[in-house]
């Protein structure tokens, strides 16, 4: 499985991300546009422990934590859209807006196991958005079932994904789930 986003992470989830260019000066500009929050929690029990980092989309503040190491410094809000995921070829939504990413991966007795949430504003009404995504998904040959508005499959890795959307005062709000 590939997912595109930002920053790069290395664990077990195969996860590839891309930057996005962003203006110096919107770092910590508080009447700058929201950029996207993204939260990144690995666990590693034998390997000295849980690393974090987040970037936060209203400030631009990012933070690094692992044993022995924590930083924070100020960069320029990171703003994600429809160019900057993939989904086994399926991008966003076109003219999406990727509000957080959330990646929480940890090694266990059973292997190791990550989850990826990407929650994501559209402009359309969810139904529109479900049918996009269920034809980007048959196009792909994808392994996919629909609910309504809910698409759930497996990627071409087998890991488990999920496609929920919900109404939302501009369209639709949708989070992405895939699970290793």
């Amino acid at each position: 499985m590939t997912i595109r986003a930002v920053p790069t992470v290395c664990c077990a989830l195969s996860l590839s991300l891309a930057a996005c260019d962003q203006a110096a000066d919107q770092a910590a500009d508080p009447v700058a546009p929201e950029g996207t929050s993204i939260s990144i929690v690995a666990d590693s029990k034998e390997k000295a422990g849980v690393f974090t980092a987040n970037a936060d989309g209203k400030t631009g503040e990012v933070s690094v934590a692992f044993p022995g190491f924590e930083a924070k410094v100020e960069l320029p809000k990171i703003n994600l859209d429809d160019t900057n995921f993939d989904l086994d070829g399926v991008k966003l939504y076109p003219g999406s807006r990727v509000k957080t990413v959330n990646v929480k991966a940890a090694e266990g007795s059973k292997g190791d196991q990550a989850t990826v949430n990407v929650v994501f504003e559209a402009k359309d009404a969810p139904k529109a958005v479900a049918d996009w995504y269920a034809a980007e998904l048959a196009r792909n040959k994808a392994d996919f079932a629909r609910s309504g508005n809910s698409l759930s499959g497996h990627t071409r890795d087998n890991d488990a994904f999920a496609i929920k959307l919900a109404s939302a005062p501009d369209g639709t709000l949708g989070v992405i789930s895939v699970r290793e």
